[in-house]
């Protein structure tokens, strides 16, 4: 019983919220008020290395595709 127990709490600690991810979006060139998933950088180096990745990203798909990319803080959202 003890070891279930243990293993339970082992798990459940990967089960709570990881504020350190940024996702990447980007305009949409049919609708206007629509914003597309790009990709989502969640490493386990933590949030500096995350949004560094991502602006960087931003940038590099700003300058071949003409349309307006940025980075959230936090996981994907509809």
């Amino acid at each position: 019983m003890a070891l279930i127990l243990a293993c339970s709490g082992f798990l459940l600690t990967g089960c709570k919220d990881n504020d350190s991810g940024y996702t990447l979006y980007r305009e949409s060139e049919v609708a206007s008020d629509k914003r597309l998933h790009v990709a989502t950088f969640d490493s386990f180096y933590g949030a500096d290395f995350n949004e560094k990745n991502c602006e960087v990203t931003a940038i590099m798909f700003h300058e071949k595709a003409k349309l307006k990319f940025w980075c959230e803080k936090g996981p994907y959202k509809p």
